[in-house]
């Protein structure tokens, strides 16, 4: 095998000494009044660095303390690093508590290191430093380790211009994917009209209606006791999780595993073909048609509906709620999380929308499956695109891309590499520095803080409630009647029946019993609430606020002792 020497006028240095980490905060209790320029991870595009779906956001809506970066800042994701979430800032903004923000020194070219940020070389390096099972992110010890080549920086400044070039026609070829979808949504609205005001109008009626009478028509993913983490195995029958769900497109690479034994004792969540999938969690709501190639389930963090498809085509049936789901009803994205109400199948099936003849919605199937076709090979052009670029980066920090060049501007390099290195010892004292001084530990309440501006109103109020009673245990069952009891029958909020105001944050939310132990299970697998579990007699799980300095199940256990009351089952 042939090794790559290093050129005669590159060094190898590190992160932590090229880069600085800026730790500027500011309280949105100062924003109030006033639009911000923001930026989550979610508006990120991994690999490619592009914003999506941004623009600014009303001071009000900020609901913790935020990052503050400048133009010309590097924004780096430190939560789930392997994503590959790095940004050049243009302008000032604030940003999530989850994204560094790091500043190029005098030594290196602020676009040479994105493009070093993004490249495999270090995203293999950070996936293997990644620590944490819920919340997996890298440590500033860690990343500031990684080692960077450092060519001086004219040939910096070279290697970036070339990069640049080549990523606008990346970027040129992801482009015309998107236009392809809109050409989607145009098809849509042309041939049915707008769903919000009906103008053709088609057949309104509830969802509940175009459910099969013969079978289960909405299945939640298994969750708690029924399908644990240690029983995925490598291979096996595949489980589906939010990974497989895009926006109207069905993945099968990514998913996890069960054994054919676990699987017969999960028949009920079968994902058959045609079947509707919508996420839960991470970015939800998103909706598609599976078609998998093999018997497989759905995972937690899904919902599976199946349709009466001699009424309603699947097809029809996702791209509705995909690019139209604000014009359904009084459906509403709630909070920065983007969670739609429909998730929660009780409010699903009251959903009234409308239902164009069968043969119509046919007609826009044959349409849709040439579009997809050819959107097919426009991924396979933009996957190939993305591999020469990735090879093209290789090339880059090798030395090989700018080799010629170097050859030809070998006297101003000369000059350019001794006053780098002279920089660089510089820096390198100032790093050690900086490393010797005391570790601030992470404040574990700001980053609880960040996840909790991310709930559904549910997941929000519950929460709230159980940390209200930081000394108490509860279980589903007990916070579904104590929550039922403040409302009345449809739901909306009695402030006569709750003297403390415990309970108003679930007017008029879905509170069944099924919703409240799906959601408090989800909120303790993030780490916002604790889940304790027991099993004298009869099986039972408790849940307590988060204490900063308690995370041990068994000091619960004794706590608990013999008085714990056994959990109804209903």
């Amino acid at each position: 095998m042939s090794v790559i020497l290093q050129p005669e006028s590159w060094v190898t240095s590190t992160l932590g000494t090229v880069l600085t980490r800026l730790d500027e905060k500011i309280d949105p209790l100062t924003l109030s009044g006033r639009d911000t320029f923001y930026i989550g991870l979610e508006h990120i595009e991994s690999d490619i660095g592009r914003l999506v779906d941004i623009g600014n956001i009303a001071g009000e809506e900020l609901k913790s303390t935020k990052n503050v970066f400048y133009a010309g800042n590097i924004l780096y994701g430190k939560l789930r690093p392997y994503l590959n979430k790095v940004y050049f800032a243009e302008e000032d903004g604030i940003c999530s508590t989850d994204i560094w923000v790091l500043n190029a020194t005098n030594v290196i070219d602020p676009l040479y290191a994105v493009n070093y940020l993004r490249s495999s070389l270090v995203v293999q390096q950070v996936s293997q430093l990644t620590t944490g099972a819920n919340l997996p992110r890298i440590a500033p010890q860690s990343f500031d380790k990684i080692s960077i080549p450092l060519p001086p920086l004219p040939e910096q400044r070279r290697i970036a211009t070339i990069l640049r070039e080549a990523d606008e026609i990346r970027k040129l070829r992801r482009e015309a994917d998107e236009k392809a979808q809109k050409i989607v949504e145009a098809l849509f609205y042309d041939m049915f009209g707008d769903p919000g005001t009906n103008p053709k109008k088609w057949r309104i009626t509830k969802i509940a209606n175009l459910l099969p009478k013969d079978k289960k028509g909405i299945t939640t993913g298994p969750f708690g006791s029924l399908l644990k983490k240690n029983e995925l195995v490598d291979e096996g029958v595949p489980v589906w999780g939010i990974n497989n769900v895009l926006p109207n497109e069905f993945v099968e690479t990514g998913a996890s595993f069960i054994t054919a034994e676990k699987y017969k004792r999960l028949l009920a969540y079968t994902v058959q073909s045609g079947d509707i999938l919508i996420s839960r969690a991470g970015t939800v709501g998103r909706v598609c048609v599976a078609y998998p190639s093999s018997v497989s389930i759905i995972g937690t963090n899904l919902v599976k509906i199946t349709l009466d498809t001699s009424q309603i085509s699947p097809e029809y049936f996702t791209t509705l709620f995909t690019f139209f789901s604000d014009r359904i009803g009084n459906l509403r994205a709630s909070g920065e999380g983007n969670s739609y109400s429909f998730l929660n199948p009780a409010t699903l099936v009251t959903l009234q929308i409308p239902v164009p003849p069968r043969s119509l919605q046919n007609k826009f199937i044959t349409s849709l499956v040439e579009m997809r076709r050819q959107v097919n090979i426009q991924k396979q052009s933009r996957h190939h695109f993305d591999t020469l670029f990735q090879s093209l980066l290789s090339h880059a920090f090798s030395g090989e891309l700018t080799a010629s060049w170097r050859n030809a501007h070998a006297a101003e390099l000369i000059q350019a590499a001794q006053e780098r290195d002279e920089l660089l010892r510089e820096l390198r004292g100032s790093f050690s520095a900086r490393v010797a001084e005391p570790h601030v530990q992470y404040n574990l309440a700001q980053e609880r803080e960040e996840l909790r501006s991310e709930l559904t109103p549910l997941q929000s109020a519950l929460v709230t409630l159980i940390d209200c009673r930081p000394e108490s245990y509860a279980s589903a069952y007990g916070l579904h009647q104590e929550i039922i009891a403040s409302q009345d029958e449809e739901g909306a909020y009695l402030p006569d029946l709750d003297e403390e105001r415990l309970f108003r944050d679930f007017d008029r939310l879905d509170c069944s019993l099924d919703s409240i132990r799906r959601e408090l299970h989800f909120l303790a697998s993030v780490g916002l609430v604790k889940e304790l579990s027991r099993s004298d007699q009869n099986y039972i799980t408790l849940y307590r606020s988060l204490l900063m300095d308690d995370d041990s199940q068994e000091e619960d256990l004794a706590l608990l002792g013999e008085e714990v009351v056994e959990e109804v089952s209903v």
